[in-house]
């Protein structure tokens, strides 16, 4: 799911996405992703449930591209899954480097609304 958000003059791109368990889609999703966002200059803000762990081939590729919001500011062991009993890191906020990641955490408030832990980030655009 994509949506352009427009405030006041900052153009910035929200893609909120749920990636394939099968590593052959997997790869190719990331791959599309990626391909998506070259040579853009926009900010992008791409989150959502990637099923992959952190330190990841897809991963890596995906953090030399954007920021991993947890990797930069978050405490503690970031897990997301299963929500009663986090044990994994599955879900993410990547950001473009636009954004400078002030705050980032995992919400278990309450974890029988999901599967998973959602993550929430503070971002600031700097321009």
């Amino acid at each position: 799911m994509e949506a352009k958000v427009q405030i006041e003059t900052l153009s910035l791109q929200i893609i909120v996405t749920h990636l394939s368990l099968n590593p052959l889609l997997h790869k190719k999703q990331t791959d599309y992703i990626l391909k998506l966002q070259q040579n853009k200059a926009k900010p992008v803000v791409i989150m959502g449930d990637w099923n992959m762990k952190p330190g990841s081939k897809r991963w890596q590729n995906l953090t030399k591209e954007f920021q991993d919001a947890w990797e930069t500011v978050g405490k503690g062991t970031g897990f997301t899954y299963p929500a009663h009993r986090p044990r994994t890191r599955l879900d993410y906020i990547f950001a473009s480097h636009h954004f400078d990641i002030m705050d980032a955490g995992v919400v278990n408030i309450m974890p029988e609304a999901s599967d998973h832990l959602p993550v929430v980030a503070t971002l600031f655009f700097w321009g």
